[in-house]
């Protein structure tokens, strides 16, 4: 494996080294499809972070001049789910170890907290990607050729475009039409059945990031599943695993999926019982699901506002969004990491803050005199993101956000901003899966009485399977 990653570095280095300052005339090269293809696996990724929890360290500390320490705080917490919520317990806060009640006042104060984000992220379902110059066709064609190895009919492009530009939400809208575009492009046999669990599993994601809604992702996967289960006596045990999870998720998730056809569990019987017998204990769990109330989970009430609820530990490894901008990358060479050899490319956003002058915004939306896009645009033009990216697994393991300067700023009379960083770093505590590991944020901030600088740290740890109900324990993945 060391020797194909270096291969892999060393390949990827040289054929990029011709192209690396060529992204400056805007056309693709070598760099910007391997950056298109780094951004999906990156957005794709996020589905399997829903099935683990972790331990979390936080801390935050602000010095003053002379680096005098002027406050800080330290918190420990565990991540466990809890009726389809991750729930962040706090075991010790500022070095004093909670009680059993200040455990549970604090978590009741939290899920409340997170209903509330929920409630508000629900009641403005705007997707969180950036202005493109793209128009939504372009977007979603993109999306999909990307996502699935080609394109899919006019017809059905133009259908997904349409619900796109409907909820302004290119992803959200090809999401939604996994089982039409497994269709489109030959099924489950011609896309691969693991790519399409891992596509329907992204309706999951978006639900709880509020993009999708209940109904939406049930009619998905219920399309999906069929074609799954036709394909399923060829699966891997893996992929076979992967295909019953979904059915997990939907439980936990209180996504009501129609019933299993009897006459396709009998024929999947004759060859492979046990795999049928599985298939038709996730059914019973469907059909006690759908006995229910609409808003109660099988696990107990659901709150409607929570639909739009994420882990935050998977909101941070996201705390930057940022869309692919061709030729805005620029190859800075080649370096260890953790152990291994990555490459190390630089990312000069052109509409991080700003919106697309595209979109028909008007002065008087910001102020009247256009005073906010101006300050957007110069945030654009000082800010670099430094990328790490595993060039065998293409994914992100550590990206850091920098601004170089703040001279554009009002008040400078009064108070200099020096810096603002970033940084997250990522893990493989699993093959083939990556969750957070570290956040780092630094913000300097120069008075007439000296230099303040405030720094946070979380740290997370003992990644570990989920279990609803409370339940934690460690897990292993399949084929480990």
């Amino acid at each position: 494996m060391m020797c194909r990653r270096r291969l892999a570095v060393v390949g990827l280095a040289a054929s990029l080294g011709v192209v690396a300052q060529a992204g400056q005339d805007g056309g693709g090269n070598e760099l910007d499809r391997f950056m298109e293809q780094v951004l999906a696996n990156r957005a794709a990724s996020a589905a399997a972070r829903l099935q683990y929890v972790l331990d979390e360290t936080s801390e935050l500390r602000l010095t003053g001049p002379d680096a005098t320490v002027l406050w800080g705080s330290r918190g420990e917490y565990t991540w466990y789910e809890r009726d389809g919520v991750f729930v962040r317990s706090p075991t010790r806060l500022d070095g004093v170890t909670l009680s059993d009640a200040e455990r549970r006042a604090y978590e009741a104060d939290w899920l409340e907290r997170e209903a509330e984000r929920a409630r508000r992220r629900r009641n403005d379902r705007v997707s969180p990607a950036r202005w493109s110059s793209r128009s939504m066709r372009d977007n979603v064609r993109l999306t999909i050729e990307r996502t699935w190895g080609g394109g899919v009919g006019d017809d059905l492009l133009d259908a997904i475009a349409a619900q796109g530009r409907g909820w302004n939400d290119a992803q959200a809208a090809v999401v939604a039409a996994t089982d039409r575009i497994v269709a489109s492009r030959g099924g489950v046999m011609v896309v691969g059945f693991a790519r399409t669990v891992a596509e329907a599993r992204a309706g999951f994601v978006l639900l709880d990031e509020g993009r999708l809604v209940h109904d939406e992702v049930a009619g998905m996967l219920d399309g999906v599943v069929v074609h799954l289960l036709a394909a399923s006596p060829a699966a891997t045990d893996v992929e076979f695993r992967q295909l019953v999870e979904l059915f997990d998720l939907a439980v936990a998730r209180a996504v009501r999926l129609s019933p299993l056809d009897p006459e396709v569990l009998d024929r999947i019987a004759t060859t492979h019982p046990e795999r049928a017998a599985s298939l038709r204990e996730a059914d019973r769990a469907l059909q006690a699901l759908r006995a229910m109330p609409r808003g109660e989970s099988a696990t107990g009430p659901a709150d409607p506002a929570w639909d739009a609820l994420e882990p935050r530990f998977v909101a941070d490894a996201f705390f930057l969004d940022f869309e692919f901008e061709p030729g805005r990358y620029y190859l800075a060479g080649r370096e260890a990491l953790d152990g291994h050899e990555v490459v190390r490319i630089e990312y000069y956003p052109e509409q991080m803050f700003g919106e697309d002058p595209a979109s028909g915004d008007s002065p008087a939306t910001d102020g009247g005199d256009g005073r906010d896009r101006r300050r957007e645009q110069a945030m654009d033009k000082v800010s670099l993101v430094t990328l790490w990216v595993d060039p065998v697994e293409q994914q992100i393991v550590r990206y850091t956000f920098d601004n170089l300067g703040f001279d554009f700023l009002p008040g400078r009379w009064l108070f200099r901003l020096d810096d603002v960083t970033a940084s997250m770093t990522m893990r493989q505590p699993f093959d083939g899966v990556w969750l957070p590991a570290q956040v780092d944020v630094q913000v300097s901030l120069s008075l007439a009485s000296g230099r303040y600088e405030l720094r946070g740290r979380r740290t997370y740890s003992n990644h570990r399977q989920a279990e609803s109900g409370g339940r934690i324990r460690s897990a292993i993945p399949p084929g480990r």
